[in-house]
């Protein structure tokens, strides 16, 4: 079995879903946390990071980046993927739709950006950006849920729920400060069935407390 080092900042981010997949798994690995500012010059050299990015996910010696990259890989050897081309095809749209609405969201990180400000862009997130994304999650699960699956791809448990399991809530309380479920009821039953996973659970249970 190969060893993984997961290297990211003292945060969830980026590096999340992936600490989930493996969580899933019940894959020992090292969590390496780096806290936030620190990630120098010198650090960056250790780590031997290509682009100059986290997280980085070192297997056996050999160096990795791209949290997409790193995720999809650690899911398709986990059983977190699909047989089926078509369905891994959607699965991928799924988690691309998901990482453009979270880039619509980062400029809420902003601690520059005068208040009211914020908040009407707050405000055009959730009416127009948090609308157009979880319509789109919502009908796919429904279709799904009227054919006999519980999940959002295809009859199995993918890496695809994860991923809008922990994205559905990453964002709520310190950036948009609502449930962005609120009005979708059976995508906030498929949330509580992911993270009601036994070892999903005890990992949340367990994991760091930090600021996002």
């Amino acid at each position: 079995m190969p060893h993984y080092k997961l290297t990211y900042y003292d945060a969830r981010g980026y590096a999340e879903p992936s600490r989930l997949i493996l969580a899933y798994a019940g894959v020992e690995y090292d969590d390496v946390r780096i806290p936030l500012g620190q990630l120098t010059p010198t650090k960056k050299a250790e780590l031997r990071l290509t682009h100059s990015c986290l997280p980085s996910l070192e297997i056996d010696g050999e160096v990795y980046t791209q949290s997409f990259v790193i995720a999809r890989y650690l899911a398709t050897k986990y059983g977190l993927t699909s047989d089926d081309e078509l369905e891994n095809l959607r699965m991928n749209e799924c988690v691309a739709i998901l990482d453009s609405y979270v880039m619509k969201l980062i400029p809420l990180f902003y601690n520059n950006i005068p208040e009211k400000e914020k908040e009407a862009l707050r405000q055009r997130l959730l009416k127009v950006e948090t609308v157009r994304t979880m319509n789109h999650f919502d009908k796919l699960l429904k279709k799904n849920l009227a054919v006999g699956s519980a999940w959002l791809v295809g009859r199995n448990f993918s890496y695809t729920d994860i991923y809008f399991a922990y994205l559905s809530t990453q964002f709520n309380g310190r950036l948009l400060k609502r449930d962005v479920l609120k009005d979708y009821p059976e995508l906030q039953d498929l949330r509580k069935r992911v993270f009601d996973i036994p070892s999903l659970k005890e990992y949340i249970q367990n994991r760091p407390v930090t600021l996002f």
